[in-house]
């Protein structure tokens, strides 16, 4: 479940990583331990990125991690919507990191419930929207 607001008059985007459910497994001994890495793209340049902590030992993590990512100057006819969050959930393992899943909310690619999403965070500014969104391997 992710939260999103769009504060204008700060330039900034809230975005909440609140949890997620039924996480695949990626290994094969026990459960996974996944945090959440976030990047904010505004025409394909990336802005800005965060990360949530990890959970360790869960398919169903809760992390709460609020963040304010700064906005560029945005083009007034386009506003947010040359904009994209990214979220790729990992899983935290000996070496490297594994992807668990991705999810991509804007920018042009964006469908489905992540567009439906984004278009209530481009029309009511100020006000914040949670959804619980499918991930997936492309995140789209």
């Amino acid at each position: 479940m992710v939260g999103l607001c769009h504060q204008p008059t700060a330039k900034k985007l809230m975005v909440k990583v609140k949890q997620a459910r039924n996480l695949v497994k990626t290994g094969f001994i026990g459960k996974a331990d996944p945090y959440v890495k976030m990047a904010l793209w505004h025409k394909d340049k990336l802005v800005s990125k965060a990360k949530t902590d990890t959970q360790k030992n869960t398919q169903d993590p809760v992390w709460n991690k609020t963040l304010f990512f700064d906005l560029p100057e945005l083009d007034e006819d386009a506003g947010l919507k040359n904009v994209r969050v990214e979220f790729t959930v990992m899983d935290e393992d000996f070496g490297k990191d594994d992807v668990i899943a991705r999810l991509v909310i804007g920018g042009a690619e964006c469908a489905g419930t992540a567009l439906e999403h984004w278009n209530q965070v481009i029309a009511s500014p100020l006000d914040e929207f949670e959804a619980w969104q499918p991930l997936s391997e492309s995140g789209i």
